[in-house]
Formats: C-alpha cells, structure tokens, sequence
C-alpha cells in the first residue's frame, strides 16, 4: 500500500476541517523541518517537488522573475531525491532551523548550493 507523506495528510485533516462559515489561517506555511527529518524519504522527495514547485510558480504571484533566474537554473536536471537531499542536508548541519517551516530552509540551501 502506498503511503501518503506527511505534508499531505496534514493538508487533508486541515481540509476536511473547513466549513463555509468557518476559515483556516496559513500564516507560515506546514510542518517544521524537524518533522520533514522525520519522513520518510518517499515523503522528503515529495515535499521537494512541492516546494519547488512553488518556487517555479513564484512570478505568477508577483515576484520578480529576474529573482527567480538563479534558482530556476540551478534546478535544471535536477530530481526530487537530489533537491531532499540538499534540503536534508542544510537541516542537517542547521538544526537551530528545524523549528521553521522546511520552504525557508530550502530557500537559504539552494541559495548556498547554486551558484551566483
């Protein structure tokens, strides 16, 4: 049976929580990076391709595309068990950040990781 990752039951419970009269505020997003240590790495593959996902779709909410260049080309030919795996690796060595949503420490991983 294929497990669901973590990230996704907990957007499902949120989910399945909302009424119409009743709202769910996302204020920094889910989990924290100590958790994302915990899953497994089916999971950790799979937040990855989420995060850049939303990454990748940045200019579409207003950021700079120009912003976007050294990221975007940096994960070219990349795969989700390579991007986990900078992202583990950061939380690794930063454990002073495993309280922090796991999007910002991705953020600050592949800013260290591509180069400029």
């Amino acid at each position: 049976m294929t497990r669901i990752p973590l990230m996704l039951l907990a957007f499902m419970a949120v989910a399945s929580s909302v009424s119409a009269e009743s709202a769910v505020s996302i204020k920094t997003g889910l989990g924290t990076g100590e958790a994302y240590l915990n899953m497994s790495s089916r999971e950790q593959r799979a937040y990855a391709i989420g995060v850049v996902n939303g990454m990748l779709l940045a200019p579409l909410f207003g950021a700079p595309k120009e912003k976007m260049l050294r990221i975007e080309s940096c994960l070219v030919g990349m795969t989700d068990t390579q991007v986990a795996a900078i992202l583990t690796k950061y939380l690794r060595e930063n454990p002073g950040r495993w309280h922090e949503t796991p999007h910002v420490p991705m953020y600050a991983a592949l800013i260290e990781t591509c180069p400029k």
